[in-house]
């Protein structure tokens, strides 16, 4: 099949060049809006989002040392809800 209204000779590689330059600059482009985004991301949404959870005493991850018990230890009992086989057999 032959394409039709497609550009010939001098006139073809003018376009490929400016399609080529095109790209360049969305790259560059891109390549300093892409961090100045992430920054106003990170300082409007993640900042004060973790700025209050510290405030509040939130440790989501568990990471400070808590002594239950007098243990000395980390670890946490897991308070399983259901240990039988047939819930291992059909997990999904």
């Amino acid at each position: 099949m032959k394409e039709k209204n497609t550009p010939k000779g001098p006139v073809r590689r003018l376009l490929g060049a400016i399609n080529r330059a095109l790209i360049k600059l969305g790259h560059l482009i891109g390549s300093v809006v892409n961090p100045v985004v992430m920054a106003v991301v990170y300082l409007l949404v993640l900042g004060p989002v973790s700025l209050l959870s510290r405030l509040s005493g939130g440790d989501p991850l568990r990471l400070k040392f808590r002594s239950d018990g007098g243990t000395g230890t980390y670890y946490e009992v897991h308070q399983s809800t259901n240990d039988s086989v047939g819930a291992c057999r059909r997990q999904f």
